[in-house]
């Protein structure tokens, strides 16, 4: 196949992401390790959507193939019919999603593209580049018989050429990220004293925490308390921790944020937080945003985000987060408290509630 230099800019931008929730993960992984002696074959319908860094290719949609919809399927080789490819392209035409191929070859190391696949390849990507509307395109993954490693390129219309996918993305309880083209994890925090105590948990996983894309709105109490703790574990030392708040600092806030002191009242509330992280974890990416989750740059960094924690007291910016939450498949946990008082009375209170996308829809409902 004809691949992008690596010097060539692509229109994708800096990083390709392929993202899934833990049910589309599921079904797609039960289908994929059902005969390992054998080459499998599923399809995925994925809206394309532009990030801060890059491209995104949410997967939401299925077409899981029968063994009547594969003309061949052996230990070398797996095709589907032209009946089930023509399913495939006009439920992309209908919906102007991108095309995932997905197969396997034999073997549990890292597998890597065949001659065969480039030649399929190029001509699937010139076709569909010809007869459907953009941003309609095909991206190409292959996985080894156990499914657990992989290799993708996607398509760019543009350049009329492929370029390689960065990330894979599974999202729900648990979540976890892969690189394609990568086998064996690479556990930098479980090789750091610092985290030696929590690396003594049962079932721990520094790796995924570490590589975890975190957005915390709101840095006021809950979430300057959240922001502390987790960047001390080193959450996000291998994706990102974004913050937004639009508010300064006053001088009600600093019994509740720990790093906050006099001197800070009167200056942003994330700028705060990114200064005290660079002293407490200067190997974080840390993005601080004063401004609401409306504005462009905020949510382009937004739809990034592999968790969102919503630590704010306006109802509004809940039903944004819930939106942005179920449109790109990114588990949201929601918390709040507050103290009410009427005359001699005092109500205290608080809540925890997570929206996990494929399992619930938004906080009304759970």
């Amino acid at each position: 196949m004809k691949k992008l230099k690596s010097e060539t800019p692509s229109s994708f931008g800096c990083e390709v992401a392929l993202r899934l929730d833990q049910n589309v993960a599921k079904e797609l992984d039960t289908h994929m390790r059902q005969d390992s002696r054998k080459e499998q074959m599923a399809f995925g319908l994925a809206a394309l959507s532009r990030t801060a860094e890059g491209s995104l290719l949410n997967l939401t949609e299925l077409p899981l193939p029968g063994a009547e919809d594969l003309s061949e399927q052996s230990a070398v080789g797996v095709s589907p019919t032209r009946q089930f490819q023509s399913y495939v392209y006009l439920r992309a035409f209908q919906t102007k999603k991108a095309i995932v191929e997905f197969h396997t070859h034999p073997g549990s190391s890292t597998p890597e593209f065949s001659g065969i696949d480039d030649r399929h390849a190029q001509s699937n990507a010139l076709y569909i580049s010809r007869k459907l509307p953009e941003p309609v395109t095909l991206a190409l993954v292959v996985g080894n018989n156990r499914f657990n490693s992989f290799n993708g390129v996607v398509y760019d219309r543009a350049h009329a050429a492929f370029r390689g996918l960065d990330r894979f993305e599974v999202l729900g309880r648990p979540s976890e990220t892969r690189l394609f083209g990568e086998l064996t994890k690479f556990r930098p925090g479980e090789l750091d004293p610092r985290f030696d105590r929590q690396n003594r948990i049962p079932g721990w996983n520094q790796h995924g925490i570490e590589n975890q894309r975190i957005a915390i709105v709101g840095v006021g109490g809950n979430g300057a308390q959240l922001f502390q703790t987790l960047l001390s574990i080193g959450a996000g030392r291998g994706g990102f921790i974004a913050l937004f708040d639009p508010q300064r600092v006053d001088r009600s806030n600093l019994p509740r944020i720990p790093y906050a002191f006099e001197e800070h009242v009167g200056n942003p509330k994330v700028a705060v937080a990114a200064h005290y992280a660079g002293c407490k974890s200067a190997r974080t990416p840390i993005y601080p945003f004063p401004c609401s989750v409306a504005e462009n740059a905020a949510k382009e960094r937004l739809k990034m985000a592999t968790v969102i924690f919503g630590c704010g007291d306006n109802d509004g910016v809940r039903k944004e987060l819930n939106e942005v939450a179920i449109r790109y498949s990114i588990p949201f946990i929601d918390l709040g408290c507050d103290i009410q008082t009427n005359g001699d009375s005092v109500n205290a209170g608080g809540q925890v509630r997570a929206v996990f996308p494929g399992e619930n829809a938004c906080l009304v409902c759970c």
